[in-house]
């Protein structure tokens, strides 16, 4: 049970990581969290609650904190592990947007290491094409192996193997949420040696996350077309799945008086006019119109306008583009073809013809038929 004195460990974890304030949005918490709620505590953490999961005896409160995400449930799952890793991708999220300027893309649904892409802008603050996979830690505890040239960090074979036959280079982030320090290092097989327990990877302190480090970042990386298609179907395949048969419309709020024009997108299912979006897709970058950001990021997706509100119409800071999406052949055609892979039944054999009796041949036609085949052969 999400107990008074849980919500009020969860308010104090949530305050101590600077967070701010913010203000419980829906219904349906359990009393002891309601109660919570009436006393100021929720309220003071900020805990913003969209939704929770499983049954009443033991809600989970799913919390969006602005614009970071956190999920709280007691028996404390989620520990400060979990907020210190998505402080950290936030961290890492602002220094490629802000700072380098591309585009950010954070992966909602688990890719086995992999946290985020990043697609790299050219001067004119165009998208070329060019991707790379992240997989970013966050913690003191990955700064403890320490020599004179920088840090070592020690992983398991299996993120290895995964990481090197990713489709996209991987780069592995190391930030430290108490000193700001950011490290970056490509995943490469010979920069890594064996452990007893695994591998470990040696990342130079020259190795900064920032400006400087564009062109080590952009060396080395393919700017095939196709690749990148074959890359976003094969990694977008769940959401696919999931718009297959819904109606779905995109909302992008544009900051026109910012440099860093997107920082989300809106998903909606059935109507926009929803207080509040069914889901949210982490795309950050330098734009100010949603073709460029469907183009690269939704292959598979064709669009069209379904509203269009003018920043005029909001404090001349926000103009919202909404448009209905729908996959698109190549998307349906794709899934099509997984599902054929994915089935682990043999086709059923076609129906044999009747057999015709005149056609049949007994013991003494085949005797015949075998007798005057080998005086031929004599």
């Amino acid at each position: 049970m999400l107990t008074e004195d849980c919500c009020h460990r969860t308010v104090t974890g949530v305050q101590e990581a600077g967070l701010g304030a913010v203000r419980v949005q829906k219904a349906g918490l359990c009393a002891p969290a309601r109660k919570a709620r009436t006393k100021g505590i929720l309220d003071r953490c900020g805990a913003y609650v969209t939704s929770w999961s499983g049954p009443r005896p033991t809600p989970h409160v799913v919390c969006s904190i602005a614009p970071l995400l956190l999920s709280v449930m007691h028996p404390m799952a989620r520990t400060s592990t979990a907020l210190t890793e998505r402080v950290g991708v936030q961290e890492v999220n602002l220094i490629f947007t802000k700072r380098l300027k591309w585009f950010f893309r954070e992966q909602t649904i688990s890719d086995f290491g992999v946290d985020a892409e990043v697609e790299i802008v050219d001067e004119e603050g165009e998208p070329t094409g060019q991707l790379i996979a992240l997989q970013v830690k966050s913690g003191t505890s990955f700064f403890q192996h320490k020599d004179a040239e920088g840090y070592t960090f020690y992983g398991e074979p299996r993120h290895l193997e995964y990481w090197l036959r990713h489709s996209l280079p991987v780069f592995l982030i190391l930030h430290n949420p108490e000193t700001g320090l950011t490290l970056w290092q490509r995943v490469e097989r010979h920069l890594t040696r064996q452990t007893k327990k695994g591998w470990a990877i040696h990342i130079p302190s020259r190795n900064v996350l920032d400006e400087k480090a564009k062109p080590a970042l952009a060396s080395g990386i393919g700017t095939d077309r196709a690749s990148i298609k074959r890359y976003r179907f094969a990694a977008d395949k769940a959401d696919m799945e999931e718009y297959r048969d819904k109606e779905v419309f995109f909302s992008f709020d544009f900051w026109v008086n910012k440099t860093l024009g997107l920082r989300k997108i809106d998903v909606y299912y059935g109507s926009y006019e929803k207080s509040q979006p069914d889901s949210q897709i982490g795309v950050w970058g330098t734009t100010h119109t949603p073709h460029g950001v469907m183009n690269h990021f939704f292959p598979w997706l064709t669009y069209q306008y379904a509203k269009l509100i003018p920043a005029e119409e909001q404090s001349n800071e926000i103009e919202t583009h909404i448009v209905q999406v729908e996959l698109n052949e190549a998307a349906k055609q794709f899934l099509a073809v997984e599902a054929f892979f994915e089935d682990p039944d043999d086709p059923e054999p076609p129906e044999e013809p009747e057999r015709d009796d005149e056609d049949e041949c007994d013991e003494e036609d085949y005797n015949e038929w075998a007798f005057r085949r080998a005086m031929e052969r004599d």
